[in-house]
């Protein structure tokens, strides 16, 4: 079986820093970073923060066209243009609350990355947790791939952009909207891949085809994007920290056809999808249905939580 990949989000960042108030709000919090974003930009009119808390990429495009609105009798300036300003002053915020956020909790950080495989996937913007004073040669992509930093055999993913690359940065309902379209492109560059592996007049891949692939993918014989996405579809995966919104739309694209490639699978030879859920989470009787092949870890806490993700992590490493 291939190594586990963990899929984190802010919740993550609130185990490894050591500061939680003021000023590394912005980190983690969408709403406290729209908010900033709404002072720092002048656009506090279009500024909602119950819709900033509920529905943040709705909000972000709300601030697009209000800027477009502020530009119009200037310069002409075109929404997309706006929006890459916007982005800027975004990663400004961020770059500033990082300064105010180190240092990290760095056995926790060694502890997880000693505990996780290959692949990271970070739903947040910053790059704190490659930047951290335990790694090393980190390498940013370039192109319009994910943004990514190799570290120490382990490949770190931004899907949703990162604050060394600001417009890459994914914050409204049309950036979301294309992050299917995305995924999709890279799992068929993936099923190439597949492909190779696969007797030509077959249209199943035998077990003996597929353990000659895992082997592959482990042994990083392949594209860097192609083992992300073949360790995404076939390994086992595991979210903490993460909302999964409905705003989501990648994440769930994603899943679901991983879900779809794994039901011709036995359910006890599957590889695992795990969340770790707050049995308080509001969306708490959704994740006890598992949807698209998900399994949910139930915790007390975050702290709980930090505990079950080593936990899980480490009997499959």
């Amino acid at each position: 079986m291939l190594s586990p990949t963990t899929v984190i989000g802010s919740g993550f960042l609130q185990q490894v820093l050591t500061k939680k108030k003021g000023l590394v709000k912005p980190l983690l919090s969408w709403d406290s970073l729209l908010s900033e974003l709404a002072v720092a930009a002048d656009l506090l009119s279009a500024y909602n923060s119950s819709l900033s808390a509920t529905m943040p990429t709705v909000q972000w495009d709300e601030f697009v066209r209000a800027a477009v609105s502020n530009q119009q009798c200037q310069n002409q300036k075109s929404a997309s243009k706006v929006e890459l300003k916007l982005k800027g002053q975004v990663a400004k915020i961020l770059k500033t609350a990082l300064q105010s956020a180190i240092p990290m909790n760095e056995v926790k950080v060694a502890d997880f990355l000693a505990a996780t495989g290959d692949h990271i996937v970070s739903l947040n913007f910053d790059d704190l947790l490659s930047q951290g004073s335990l790694f090393n040669k980190s390498r940013p992509s370039s192109g319009k791939k994910f943004e990514r930093f190799e570290k120490n055999g382990k490949t770190i993913w931004h899907p949703h952009g990162c604050i060394t690359k600001p417009k890459s940065i994914k914050l409204g309902q049309r950036d979301y909207g294309f992050l299917p379209q995305e995924w999709s492109c890279k799992i068929s560059k993936f099923k190439a891949f597949e492909r190779g592996h696969k007797a030509v007049s077959k249209d199943v891949i035998s077990d003996e085809e597929f353990s000659e692939m895992t082997k592959s993918l482990q042994a990083g014989n392949c594209e860097p994007e192609q083992s992300l996405v073949g360790h995404l579809l076939i390994g086992p995966l595991i979210f903490f920290g993460v909302g999964m919104s409905q705003s989501e739309w990648g994440l769930w694209w994603l899943l679901n056809q991983r879900a779809r490639n794994l039901a011709r699978v036995p359910p006890e030879q599957r590889p695992p999808t795990v969340i770790i859920k707050q049995r308080q989470d509001p969306q708490a009787a959704l994740w006890e249905l598992g949807p698209v092949g998900m399994s949910t870890i139930f915790v007390d806490d975050w702290d709980e939580g930090w505990g079950k993700l080593l936990q899980w992590l480490r009997q499959y490493k």
